[in-house]
């Protein structure tokens, strides 16, 4: 950013990218000769340069433009670049002093513009502004017009404004246009009379918030808002266009003839006078405490109506659970039944199978005895029918009698494993079916088991059963509990109790929860109850 526009001599073209690098308001730059044999000029990128043959400027080789493009060009030992002009973006810095709104107040306005230097063919430009704008404007000449220019423009957008409104002109904010005061004279119309006379254009009435979070039907209590006029503050906020495009396209329509293209006008911060700052921020004080104060009575309506929920939902819950337990008591005995009649029926059964699988072994083992015995009195008959024959066939009836005697043996040995593979096939078919019944018996002991448990645990006085796993609510119906069993008696464990109904209470009311309340590591465990479970006050 540059406070200040000037030209100056380089020693060579080559040093011109690190000379308008330090210096952020160089427009043109002089370089010198480098050699007087030197038969060629350098022409740095991202810049205009003007080259003249002994004092004369001349156009660039194979075209009618005063403007030489970037490179090496050669040139004779008589000609020179004479100047280089920047075509880079050149923020100048003009604060404005001394500004005057409408009603008199005194404002300083930080104002900047953002331009370049016009003659690039490229964008369709004339390149002979470049030329035009070294020789007649000059770096000096433009910082003058410029800081005339913005000073015309931002001393009448003051005065059309008033000292509540000029925040709004500051750049990217929505503003009203600036309106000159002569020209508004000379209208004489109904809108140039209400910009010097300040008024405000009608607006739509601003409607805040119709319910509170979480709010129910349009009859609701918890509308909060309603429709309402817009203040001062609101009104700056809905004005026009931004005031800088006004200003740029009228700065450019008296510096585009000269080679100059403003690309941006900024309006950096506007001063005003103490006092006036100091009562403007209380207002805006004064503004944000009214909305703090309407936020929270907001919260504490919410505040209130999650509450009447929460103990709606609490009711809502004891009642559903007291139904399941009912549910529950009636849908086990049905299952109890069943059970029971199931059982019945599979002893019946294991009964009947045991008694099938006895007889059918007794009937094969009377089968094996019978065969065996049979088997063995042949084998006897045959050795005595053998052992007559012996004597007149000695040789060959001895050997076709052991042979004999070897096959039937075979023959035997081979029936007896059979029917033993039978009986083993018998029995064990036997004992897996045993076992499925076995398993099934094991399964019904456990859930008898389980079930006496609960018939146990409902039986006792002091259990307290919840659905809920919220600390608090397991707390209160625990103290609530304590206080049902110690009613009418004095002792620690009721004194706790109350303590902590009444702490759980200012909690719920948004009271201070931070109040001492003593240990009960010796009563309070005593004062449990028959449920074996010890328990104490919340402590933070």
């Amino acid at each position: 950013m540059a406070r200040r526009l000037s030209s100056r001599d380089i020693r060579t073209a080559t040093n011109a990218p690190s000379v308008f690098g330090i210096n952020p308001g160089l427009i043109v730059a002089r370089p010198a000769r480098e050699s007087c044999c030197l038969c060629y000029a350098l022409v740095p990128h991202g810049f205009y340069a003007l080259v003249a043959k002994n004092g004369a400027e001349i156009d660039e080789p194979g075209s009618n433009s005063p403007v030489w493009s970037s490179g090496f060009h050669f040139v004779d030992c008589f000609s020179k670049v004479t100047h280089l002009v920047t075509r880079q973006f050149i923020v100048f810095d003009t604060p404005v002093q001394g500004c005057k709104t409408s009603d008199d107040v005194n404002v300083i306005i930080n104002s900047s513009v953002v331009f370049r230097v016009m003659g690039d063919d490229r964008k369709g430009e004339d390149p002979k502004l470049v030329p035009k704008f070294v020789h007649d404007v000059t770096a000096a000449g433009l910082q003058q017009q410029l800081q005339d220019a913005l000073s015309q423009e931002m001393r009448t957008l003051a005065r059309s404004m008033k000292h509540t409104e000029v925040y709004a002109c500051r750049s990217g904010l929505a503003a009203a246009q600036a309106q000159p005061v002569v020209a508004a004279m000379d209208r004489g119309s109904e809108e140039g009379e209400a910009v010097l006379k300040g008024e405000k254009m009608p607006l739509p009435p601003l409607v805040g918030a119709a319910k509170a979070i979480g709010g129910g039907d349009e009859d609701s209590d918890s509308e909060i808002g309603e429709a309402r006029e817009p203040d001062e503050f609101d009104f700056v906020g809905f004005k026009g266009i931004d005031v800088t495009i006004e200003m740029k396209n009228k700065l450019n329509e008296q510096f585009k003839p000269q080679g100059v293209e403003i690309v941006d006008v900024i309006i950096q911060d506007i001063t005003l006078p103490q006092e006036i700052s100091v009562q403007m921020t209380n207002r805006s004080m004064v503004k944000s405490l009214q909305a703090f104060e309407k936020m929270t009575q907001q919260h504490q309506i919410q505040a209130i109506k999650l509450k009447n929920e929460l103990d709606m939902e609490t009711l809502n819950n004891q009642e559903d659970a007291e139904k399941f337990k009912a549910e529950k008591g009636k849908s086990n005995q049905v299952y109890k039944d069943q059970y029971d009649e199931q059982k019945e029926i599979r002893a019946r059964e294991y009964n009947s199978y045991k008694k099938t699988t006895q007889v059918e072994q007794q009937k094969i083992a009377a089968d094996m005895k019978e065969v065996t015995l049979r088997l063995r009195l042949e084998r006897e008959q045959a050795l005595q029918q053998l052992a007559l024959e012996a004597e007149e066939q000695a040789v060959k009836i001895t050997a076709e009698a052991a042979a004999k005697i070897q096959e039937m043996e075979a023959e035997t040995e081979l029936q007896v494993a059979q029917m033993n593979g039978e009986a083993q096939k018998a029995l064990a078919a036997a004992e897996l079916a045993s076992n499925k019944h076995l398993a099934k018996k094991r399964e019904f002991e456990l859930t008898d088991k389980q079930l006496d448990i609960y018939n146990k645990l409902s039986m006792n006085p002091d259990l307290v059963v919840t659905a809920s796993e919220d600390e608090k609510t397991n707390l209160m119906m625990m103290a609530d509990s304590v206080l049902k069993s110690e009613q009418g008696k004095e002792g620690d464990g009721a004194m706790l109790a109350n303590l902590n109904m009444l702490r759980l209470a200012s909690n719920a009311y948004g009271l201070s929860s931070s109040v001492y309340i003593p240990s009960n590591d010796a009563a309070g465990a005593e004062s449990a109850g028959a449920g074996g479970e010890a328990w104490g006050p919340y402590r933070r």
